[in-house]
């Protein structure tokens, strides 16, 4: 297995169409929502490897971590998160598994 040579990919996500879910939450309440939905949003997809993706928020900033089969399953994780993490920070720290 070879080392991911793409380094974290810091994005910012800026949606105007954010869950109506979040509106009005604020601070640790308001982080611990955030991670939930974007946990739920990547459980959901029809992507088997986005379920396993790890979510947690760490100084305001969400990170994804964890391993994918592929760059593709990086991007759609990431695509995935950043829809939902309004106006937030997000770290892509996931890995991807490259066959030799």
């Amino acid at each position: 297995m070879m080392p991911n040579p793409l380094p974290s990919t810091k994005v910012v996500a800026s949606r105007s169409d954010w869950p109506h879910e979040l509106a009005g939450i604020h601070s640790t309440s308001h982080n611990a929502r955030i991670v939930t939905v974007v946990q739920r949003a990547l459980q959901s997809t029809h992507y088997p490897p986005l379920r396993t993706v790890r979510v947690r928020e760490t100084g305001g900033t969400i990170v994804i971590s964890g391993r994918v089969p592929t760059y593709f399953m990086k991007q759609m994780a990431q695509a995935v998160a950043m829809a939902v993490a309004f106006d937030r920070t997000l770290r892509n720290e996931l890995q991807v598994d490259v066959a030799p």
